[in-house]
């Protein structure tokens, strides 16, 4: 079965208030996503689990889960997507 490379990007947004530097300050939060595939070459039909692992994310980082623009998935460091 020939192997169909799959591009799927999501936007991470991460928000969060630090009480013990003071409410609003700054910082810069990045995101890492990873998948449960090695070598990212996904075949139509598969389901692949993506992990979002945040940076500066504070105690309770919010996730917001895109595909294509669309927000999918819940609040959740995990987001399964089923190819097509």
């Amino acid at each position: 079965m020939e192997k169909q490379l799959l591009s799927v990007f999501f936007a991470l947004s991460l928000f969060f208030l630090n009480p013990l530097s003071g409410f609003g300050q700054t910082c810069t939060a990045s995101v890492s996503i990873s998948s449960n595939d090695s070598d990212n070459t996904i075949c139509a039909g598969t389901e692949v689990i993506f992990t979002a692992n945040p940076t500066n994310g504070g105690s309770n980082p919010l996730y917001q889960w895109r595909v294509n623009g669309v927000n999918v998935g819940a609040n959740s460091s995990l987001n399964t997507y089923t190819t097509t």
